[in-house]
């Protein structure tokens, strides 16, 4: 017996050269120091990458949810942002802003802009008389706000864009759209209250089944109507102010300083762009027939508000907090709570 590098090699005298070059070869890949040659067969490889695909299809839906939680978080605090700043006009000048200005055509949201840090900009509009496309109001709608805007929706603008709510030309600010918002004054509930024992409507001023659907007046944020905190008899803490329209069935995304339509005679200011009436559950947009067209009972005033947060949307209470509401919330509760004086016994849990 030999020994090579201290390994054992019996020498054979039956055996070929080859076959003892063979035998030296093996056995000198077990010498001391000497370390195994590392790798993956494809087998192995083919494993460890299912391993990882199954890894991330567990991860992804979880990272999604928390992203999703995150926005959703960003969004209530938005709208708590927006009742704070309404609140905080209330206290300054006594009641809260008209959801819409037939004189001026300027949105709620312009006059509390001043609670979002942006005074500059509030003191740049023009309050005067006249349409919101005039010199000194649209132009500065191409401002975004992201305090107006819900960062699960990814519009941003007014892809409906017109000259006045029912024309026709395209609005355009210095060539684009002007950036749009997700969050409408409740202007009041529309149908049946079905929390009186006799068949009562809520109140609408002007034809409820018109192509503008009529303008409820039993919310806070109506036409040319600033409300004061004791009108709302059911209680801040039960009654609506805003609420979240975001959801990509909504088609009627406006420029976020767009209060109601200037008109004249008996249509003067019914087309409105900063509030809605709570007409439909959440996330059911009003009706609409086959080939896409609103009919008599889904005018251009009702509104289904909605999100693209699964489950539900958000609305700020008039007494300065944001809820997120269920979408299986029922429509007569919703009327209830967007109603401040309909007399109903409902709160939110």
């Amino acid at each position: 017996m030999l020994f090579l590098n201290y390994i054992p090699i019996v020498v054979s005298e039956n055996r070929s050269p080859e076959a003892e070059r063979d035998a030296i070869s093996y056995w000198k890949q077990f010498r001391p120091g000497k370390k195994p040659l590392l790798g993956f067969t494809l087998v192995e490889l083919l494993v460890v990458i299912a391993i990882i695909g199954v890894l991330v299809g567990l991860l992804l839906p979880a990272v999604q949810a928390a992203r999703e939680a995150a926005r959703r978080s960003q969004c209530q605090n938005n709208l708590k942002q927006i009742g704070l700043g309404l609140l905080n006009y209330e206290s300054s000048i006594g009641t809260f802003p008209a959801g819409g200005d037939s004189e001026t055509s300027l949105a709620w949201t312009v006059f509390i802009t001043p609670y979002f840090e942006q005074s500059v900009l509030h003191d740049g509009f023009d309050y005067g008389t006249g349409s919101y496309t005039s010199s000194g109001k649209n132009e500065l709608a191409s401002n975004r706000l992201d305090v107006l805007l819900c960062p699960s929706q990814p519009v941003v603008t007014s892809i409906l864009s017109q000259l006045n709510l029912g024309g026709t030309s395209a609005e355009m600010v210095n060539g684009a759209d002007p950036f749009t918002t997700h969050y409408l004054g409740v202007m009041g509930p529309k149908g049946n209250n079905d929390y009186m024992s006799d068949w009562i409507l809520y109140e609408v001023e002007g034809n409820a089944w018109s192509s503008h659907g009529g303008l409820a007046v039993q919310g806070v944020l109506g036409k040319d109507r600033s409300v004061e905190i004791s009108q709302i008899t059911d209680g801040t803490s039960n009654t609506f102010a805003v609420g979240e329209l975001s959801w990509d069935e909504w088609t009627r995304y406006r420029s976020w300083m767009r209060g109601s339509t200037l008109g004249s005679g008996a249509s003067k200011g019914f087309y409105m762009g900063s509030a809605k009436n709570l007409f439909t559950v959440i996330n059911e947009p009003a009706e609409q027939d086959d080939a896409g067209n609103w009919i008599v009972s889904g005018g251009f005033n009702d509104a289904g508000f909605g999100s693209e947060h699964p489950g539900g949307t958000h609305f700020a209470i008039c007494d300065g907090s944001a809820r997120f509401v269920g979408e299986n919330t029922e429509l007569a509760v919703l009327k209830a709570l967007a109603s401040m004086n309909g007399s109903e016994i409902v709160g939110l849990e």
